[in-house]
């Protein structure tokens, strides 16, 4: 895979990669997470426990070592920043986007990707009306 996190991993004794990998996966997908609820305006309390739901789901646990957990810790970033291009388009915004949406090519599964970006799609149209 050639998502940074996992090419830091590489630099790792075999033990600690697979230790700092999980955890790496965890933390970038409970952070997406938190900023995407607190993006919907929800409070903090809230948003902590929406990530802690996310990183103690069975998706996450179960496909832990494998490219769709990676990817599934990526798309809170990719809804944050659709839904930050679509509230306060710009240059910046449009950047974040095309940052994430690379990050969640580089995760490596694109299956679960495209079911992603699709209910993100859904998820925007229910917003955004």
């Amino acid at each position: 895979m050639l998502s940074p996190s996992e090419i830091a991993a590489r630099w790792l004794t075999p033990l600690r990669a697979v230790a700092y990998s999980q955890a790496a996966r965890l933390a970038i997908a409970a952070f997406g997470l938190f900023l995407l609820i607190r993006a919907l305006g929800r409070s903090q309390p809230a948003a902590l426990v929406g990530a802690a739901v996310y990183v103690g789901s069975g998706y996450l646990q179960l496909w832990r070592l494998h490219p769709h957990s990676l990817t599934a810790a990526v798309l809170p970033w990719i809804v944050w920043a659709a839904l930050r291009l679509a509230y306060r388009p710009g240059p910046s915004a449009a950047l974040a986007l095309a940052v994430t949406g690379a990050l969640g090519v580089a995760a490596g599964h694109a299956e679960t990707l495209l079911h992603g970006v699709f209910l993100a799609g859904i998820l925007a149209a229910v917003v955004l009306t």
